[in-house]
């Protein structure tokens, strides 16, 4: 029995160490007299601002390696002159149907869906090739390649 009050007391006083730390704590952060100032985000004259790149190249936490990012180029995008406007076509390709032995190529123009087959006419266009996700089609010497939508 005297060996439940002894640890019983040191549980108590052990406690009250811990709660009376925790009270100082909170006491001495809501002393107003001492202020953290914010950082300061000036310039200072002579130092140079370096830009800021996001690294691709980390190693991967599950496999270990490091991969190298994919090169992407950028695309320029030239100034499609009127002249070249009207040569483009006014149809969109939607993807290709197959029926039996037969393929078809399902085109979308002015908000209708058209299906044709190969080497067939649209317009002024002909189809003259195709896969699963695009279609080229030729008007005179010139070819465009058409991508699924």
């Amino acid at each position: 029995m005297s060996n439940k009050k002894i640890t019983t007391y040191v549980l108590l006083a052990v406690s009250i160490l811990v709660w009376g730390t925790v009270a100082v704590k909170i006491f001495k952060s809501l002393d107003t007299k001492e202020t953290v100032a914010p950082p300061s985000f000036r310039r200072e004259a002579g130092k140079t601002v370096r830009n800021v790149k996001l690294l691709l190249d980390y190693p991967d936490p599950f496999l270990g390696e490091t991969k190298s990012p994919p090169l992407i180029e950028k695309i320029r995008e030239k100034e499609v002159t009127e002249e070249v406007a009207d040569m483009l076509p006014d149809f969109g390709f939607k993807g290709i149907i197959r029926l039996d032995n037969l393929t078809y190529i399902l085109l979308n123009r002015d908000g209708e869906d058209i299906m044709i087959g190969a080497k067939e006419r649209i317009g002024d266009f002909i189809v003259s090739g195709f896969s699963e996700d695009s279609v080229v089609v030729r008007r005179g010497r010139r070819s465009f390649t058409l991508y699924a939508e």
